[in-house]
């Protein structure tokens, strides 16, 4: 029997923070992971463009689980109003749309961020 063993580091609620990735990524590192599955909620933020850039460009697999966050994003994407989002927050819920048409995805589509965000299995 072959048995092998993968570290996997499971991130949750980024909500945009970079710094505080960078901070995690750090120890991530030191602790020689393989994979990281990103357990949703790395939208909205103040720095989500930068956010996702940076998950994006990990020298390592990274599964995205979408949570709340991007599906109220997906929702806007797909010209609904989120629902479950009160109106007082429905910006931060809109302007990701900017930022991941004209930094991430090319061409910019609502199947694209779909795609990024599915149900990992590991």
């Amino acid at each position: 029997m072959n048995t092998s063993v993968a570290r996997v580091a499971a991130l949750y609620d980024i909500h945009g923070n970079l710094p505080a990735l960078e901070a995690v990524l750090e120890q991530v590192r030191e602790a020689a992971v393989d994979h990281i599955v990103v357990g949703g909620d790395v939208l909205p933020g103040p720095m989500a463009r930068e956010t996702m850039q940076c998950l994006l460009n990990l020298p390592f697999p990274v599964d995205f689980i979408y949570g709340n966050g991007e599906v109220a994003v997906l929702e806007h994407l797909a010209g609904r109003t989120p629902a479950r989002v009160p109106e007082q927050y429905r910006p931060a819920i809109q302007w990701p749309e900017d930022f991941a048409t004209r930094y991430i995805l090319q061409p910019p589509s609502a199947a694209e961020m779909l795609d990024l965000f599915t149900r990992a299995s590991i």
